[in-house]
């Protein structure tokens, strides 16, 4: 595959359901669901050739789909647990060629690195490359890409692993003897991987409410380092999440 012709889609996954923070999606901040500020920032970047929401097609994952049609970006449901399934339906559907994988929760999430993903995977000759979080990257800022080939050969190789089918790439980098493997690492000014502004918990959405009442305003736009700044600014709400250990 001729990666600088391929299509690049974008495959948000997101569901009401949660087993930490049910709803956290579509809770508010500054006017705005979670979901909301996602798809507008990811609507930034300049390297992606199309947007999908991919939810669940429970019936209370509906209201994503409506939230997708607002936002005017294109929307499928599937599986609720088996989430590789749904991102080969939705890589299928919209016709991708290398998948960009962004998960509904994190609301921080800056397509300019976004960009810069995309163009380092072009260059280089692997199947999947990720944000180096939480090793150097903040959590929250967190994008992964790989090839749609990557992709059916991980659902071909997952068969009925549970676990393998609910984290889509678990099984790329559990299996790099399958799958050629890169990692982007954060630059020193973004290096900090003591920081959590992705909303998994209340105590997370607290501090990401905290961080765009402070610096969020509706005609300007907010990047990865300034939330770093602002964070490094006022270490005493890093108390707010510290206690949060991230799932698998």
């Amino acid at each position: 595959m001729n990666k600088n012709k391929a299509k690049v889609l974008c495959v948000i996954q997101a569901r009401m359901g949660s087993e930490r923070l049910p709803g956290k999606v579509m809770m508010d901040i500054c006017g705005k669901p979670v979901i909301a500020h996602v798809i507008e920032r990811l609507k930034k970047c300049k390297h992606l050739d199309g947007i999908v929401l991919a939810t669940s097609a429970k019936e209370d994952d509906r209201i994503l789909l409506d939230v997708a049609q607002q936002y005017d970006i294109d929307a499928c449901a599937g599986s609720e647990n088996d989430v590789l399934s749904r991102y080969v339906q939705a890589s299928q559907r919209f016709h991708g060629d290398i998948i960009v994988r962004v998960t509904g929760d994190c609301p921080l999430i800056d397509p300019y690195i976004v960009d810069q993903l995309i163009t380092e995977f072009k260059q280089c000759n692997c199947d999947y490359m990720r944000l180096d979080v939480p090793d150097t990257y903040p959590r929250g800022l967190d994008a992964e890409i790989f090839t749609f080939e990557a992709l059916k050969r991980a659902n071909e190789r997952a068969g009925g692993n549970g676990k393998y089918r609910e984290h889509v790439t678990l099984i790329m980098y559990r299996q790099p003897q399958y799958f050629s493997i890169c990692c982007k690492k954060a630059p020193p000014h973004l290096t900090r991987p003591q920081y959590r502004f992705c909303v998994d918990t209340m105590e997370d959405f607290k501090l990401v409410v905290s961080i765009f009442e402070n610096i969020y305003k509706p005609d300007s736009f907010i990047r990865a380092a300034d939330i770093v700044n602002f964070l490094d600014k006022n270490p005493s709400l890093l108390a707010i999440n510290a206690s949060i250990h991230q799932r698998i």
